[in-house]
């Protein structure tokens, strides 16, 4: 017999609810999957450490078994070094999304790449460092750029897989909080926050509206539970992209929000768009 965990892009999918009575959006219940069966139901939740055992002990795997299963608890939250992050915010020269936002906004580019954390890394790849609200950096994003602001994904793909000293594991306690989410120590407790998909358009949209919080998940199915709390009872404005899985992952974001007790609102810009533009491309 073998048993393993269902992977955790799969988990939602197979088992929307943990055992215990929570959402499983963020993924924390891995259900078993036991000889290649999933058990939605059984299995182990990391968030509130509970182990789910099936009911009914198949005769090639005694009861006796189960209290040799050891779970891995999760890694205790790790830090970058803010002066490893210092290092990497030049080469803008090099940078092709620092050199296109230049051109968009010449008076204010050096006060954005700084305020956001904007580095260069090699191969003149732009690094988004992700700080949370107690100011510590807790991972960062590495994206290649067009001259004219666009991602080149082929080149993402070509280089993703090279070995890079600024390379942060999730197994090793490396975890990524909303990228820009260090602002909340900044506004007041009340300012809305608007949510967004990519770290770019969080720029953008923060160029444009300062008054506001801008914050963006990383992806339309990126949000997790844990990274929600840290707008519990906020006001928050969720934007995303114009096609259908923009929309789609704008529902599972707001039921995220909406279990940590958050006011979430979509706003979608136009519903009658299916192109993938967002609210960056029209600003």
């Amino acid at each position: 017999m073998t048993l393993e965990f269902v992977k955790p892009v799969q988990r939602y999918r197979v088992a929307p609810l943990c055992p215990c009575g929570r959402g499983n959006h963020d993924g924390k219940f891995a259900p078993f999957l036991i000889n290649g069966q999933v058990q939605d139901k059984k299995g182990h939740c990391f968030s509130c450490g509970n182990t789910f055992h099936p009911d009914k002990i198949t005769s090639d795997f005694c009861e006796a078994d189960w209290s040799k299963i050891h779970i891995k608890p999760q890694p205790e939250l790790k830090f970058i070094d803010p002066t490893e992050v210092a290092g990497t915010l030049k080469g803008y020269n090099q940078n092709n999304f620092a050199l296109w936002l230049k051109s968009k906004f010449p008076e204010q580019v050096n006060k954005l790449l700084n305020y956001f954390s904007i580095g260069t890394c090699r191969q003149g790849s732009t690094l988004f460092w992700y700080k949370d609200a107690s100011d510590n950096y807790r991972k960062l994003k590495r994206m290649f750029y067009k001259p004219d602001g666009h991602r080149v994904k082929l080149e993402e793909d070509k280089y993703k897989g090279l070995c890079s000293p600024l390379h942060y594991k999730n197994a090793e306690g490396y975890l990524y909080c909303l990228f820009g989410e260090f602002q909340l120590s900044l506004y007041q407790k009340d300012a809305p926050v608007f949510l967004v998909e990519s770290e770019k358009t969080a720029v953008i949209c923060y160029t444009m509206f300062p008054q506001y919080v801008w914050l963006a998940t990383g992806g339309a199915n990126k949000l997790t539970r844990e990274q929600a709390k840290v707008l519990k009872h906020k006001l928050v404005y969720i934007i995303p992209d114009m096609h259908q899985q923009g929309r789609a992952g704008a529902l599972k974001t707001k039921q995220v929000l909406t279990d940590v007790s958050c006011k979430a609102t979509i706003y979608d810009i136009d519903p009658t768009i299916e192109t993938g533009e967002d609210i960056a491309d029209y600003l």
